[in-house]
């Protein structure tokens, strides 16, 4: 889906329209089984189109959630490039 929003930013529109922008930004939990990467571009591309209310980004903790979340993936990397886990 990340690629299709990169390709087509349009298509947002249409993410958000049947409700499954929330649903990416809930994956951005700590302990979710698809928070990586591919997540955190697809709600950057959300958050990039500018639609979803600066409101309701806040209510939903967007800002906290990312900053966890790539502290959480930058750690892995490192961890795995040092051999730790």
């Amino acid at each position: 889906m990340g690629g299709l929003l990169e390709v087509n930013p349009g298509f947002v529109q249409h993410v958000e329209a049947i409700g499954l922008a929330p649903q990416f930004f809930t994956f951005l939990s700590l302990e979710h089984s698809n928070n990586n990467v591919h997540n955190i571009r697809l709600c950057r591309q959300i958050i990039s189109a500018g639609s979803l209310p600066m409101q309701d980004l806040v209510a939903q903790q967007v800002a906290e959630k990312v900053r966890g979340s790539r502290r959480d993936v930058g750690e892995r990397a490192v961890g795995s490039r040092t051999g730790g886990t």
